[in-house]
């Protein structure tokens, strides 16, 4: 009896290994089809999928790099169907390049590697077009507006008839034109960046998904889009390291829709706006531009974002100089400690209101934590806070900085700020 058990015990196990190798196996079949699946997908290249070459590298923590965008000899032999005409020169801006052709055609490089041909051709007309450019046939419109900084570029070119969907509600938007637009469905909302509506997209005639670099997190998106032949860009002007920088990829979006003179025409108006900025008799006055975190620590900007350059245009110092990170964090988090080491002397106090919302007065602000109450500019009345709006807002760059400078200047008046109000 006790040999039979046995004997049935060896069998059992036997076909029980037989099942795993089985599965095992299938599933390691199955793994090679989706990689090769995988890459088949990889290898379509006519509509420049961005995921291909760049995507991973992203996740890792890599930002975009001056050096990926094209040169000119490769925007010059583009094609022999295509007569060279030269680059625009950008005067701040380092994330993107704009290369123009006698035909009107527009090459447009971001700092990720990718390129997009701007023109009045189908691709197959054009000679030996290049397969990873990206051609997008005049008038650029049907767009899906994933990137939400980018709606203001749109608003400021009034073209904001070039775009069909949005990744924002009209409640979410602080933009009354966008909110308007959503409201009234001359805009249509399409779902978030990491789950848009692909079968309204797709019915609704989706040219071009306007993403930012948010969408590295779900690269299974951009997979699927370019799948329902929706191209694809990813906009780098959040990582400009000179604020007005962030002001001049307008150009950027006036070559995409076809208003370059507009844009032009905008981006020296905003610029002039600065030049009779006076910064004199502001001294060593230096800001502090934080918020607190739900942990307890307190988030400040890294010395060399756009930010503290911002506060620097305006004449002030920034009260974290030394902070530095590798790659291209935007900003830390500190211990109370060490912020009150560093900007308990502070002549400005700003909060950061883009997390928790907006405050009420200095009393919401000591409610969070009342050692700002021993604060220099706490006790003098130098508290402010940002509006909701600000980080909706990158062609409002220039009044930003000449509200830095107002406050510096101690000219700052209730209700003349826009992205700025003081705590009372």
């Amino acid at each position: 009896m006790r040999d039979k058990r046995c004997g049935w015990c060896l069998g059992t196990i036997l076909i029980i290994n037989i099942i795993l190798i089985f599965t095992m196996t299938a599933c390691g079949n199955a793994k090679t089809l989706r990689t090769e699946s995988n890459s088949g997908k990889s290898s379509k290249s006519s509509i420049g999928s961005t995921a291909d070459n760049k995507i991973y590298g992203e996740m890792k923590g890599e930002s975009g790099d001056a050096a990926g965008l094209t040169s000119e000899d490769e925007a010059e032999s583009l094609s022999a169907g295509l007569t060279y005409t030269g680059r625009d020169e950008n005067l701040y801006a380092q994330n993107f390049a704009i290369d123009r052709y006698e035909d009107g055609s527009r090459l447009l490089s971001v700092a990720n590697g990718d390129r997009y041909l701007v023109t009045t051709k189908d691709k197959g007309d054009i000679a030996d077009i290049p397969e990873d450019v990206t051609v997008l046939k005049e008038p650029v419109d049907n767009i899906y507006l994933v990137s939400t900084a980018s709606m203001d570029y749109f608003v400021k070119l009034n073209e904001l008839s070039k775009l069909s969907f949005a990744s924002l509600r009209s409640e979410d938007w602080t933009i009354n034109e966008a909110a308007e637009a959503l409201k009234n469905e001359d805009i249509i909302y399409a779902g978030r960046y990491s789950e848009p509506d692909y079968e309204l997209l797709a019915m609704g005639g989706c040219k071009l998904a306007i993403e930012n670099t948010m969408i590295y997190h779900s690269p299974e998106v951009l997979d699927k889009l370019h799948d329902l032949g929706i191209a694809t860009m990813i906009e780098y002007s959040s990582y400009e390291e000179h604020p007005l920088g962030r002001l001049e990829w307008i150009r950027f979006y006036g070559a995409l829709t076809g208003v370059d003179q507009k844009a032009g025409e905008i981006f020296k108006r905003e610029c002039r706006l600065l030049d009779d900025m006076d910064t004199e008799g502001i001294g060593d006055k230096s800001v502090a531009f934080f918020y607190f975190t739900q942990s307890g620590t307190v988030n400040v900007r890294v010395s060399d974002d756009y930010v503290p350059k911002m506060i620097e245009l305006a004449g002030g110092k920034y009260a974290f100089p030394d902070i530095i990170t590798e790659g291209k964090k935007s900003s830390i988090d500190m211990t109370l400690e060490e912020f009150v080491s560093a900007g308990s002397d502070a002549d400005v106090l700003i909060y950061n209101s883009t997390i928790d919302g907006e405050l009420n007065g200095i009393d919401e602000l000591l409610d969070k934590n009342s050692t700002l109450a021993g604060f220099k500019a706490v006790k003098n009345g130098e508290v402010y806070c940002t509006t909701i709006s600000l980080y909706q807002r990158p062609m409002g760059c220039a009044d930003l900085i000449k509200e830095f400078n107002t406050i510096l200047k101690g000219e700052y008046k209730d209700g003349e700020g826009e992205f700025i109000y003081k705590l009372r």
